[in-house]
């Protein structure tokens, strides 16, 4: 039974990351097209993709387990151990704001800026001595 489970995973992780069917994912396809544009689906796909593939391994890891040393119960853990772990941390993953565009509390800056390690440098000739205010139509 663990293999079959394992191969729907690996199919349905397929599909949603190589085949494009985000409406697989539950929610993203009700979702108004203006919110949709908010998430960054294509890592959202590859996030699915990695853990349905990681739960499928569990599981058939699970399935040979039990048939190697004869102990059937190994194969019942491995499927909740697979499903406990893995649905959990999909669910808190992509809810994360690592899979949003433009979190609400990030300032975007417009302009003519660059990032230089965690500081943001003007890219004017009018600069007000050191650390000084970037003037002109950048800000």
């Amino acid at each position: 039974m663990n293999i079959v489970t394992a191969i729907l995973l690996i199919v349905f992780g397929a599909l949603i990351k190589y085949g494009k069917m985000y409406s697989l994912i539950a929610g993203y396809n009700t979702l108004p097209k203006e919110e949709q544009e908010k998430y960054d689906i294509e890592k959202i796909a590859t996030l699915f993709k990695n853990v349905f593939f990681g739960m499928a391994f569990i599981l058939i890891l699970g399935y040979f387990i039990a048939k190697r040393t004869h102990i059937p119960d190994s194969e019942i853990y491995a499927f909740w151990l697979a499903f406990i772990t893995g649905i959990p941390y999909l669910l808190i993953k992509t809810n994360s704001k690592k899979y949003k565009i433009n979190p609400p509390d990030t300032r975007n800056l417009i302009g003519n800026y660059a990032m230089a390690g965690n500081t943001v440098l003007c890219l004017t000739d009018e600069i007000d001595g050191y650390g000084g205010t970037c003037h002109g139509d950048n800000d």
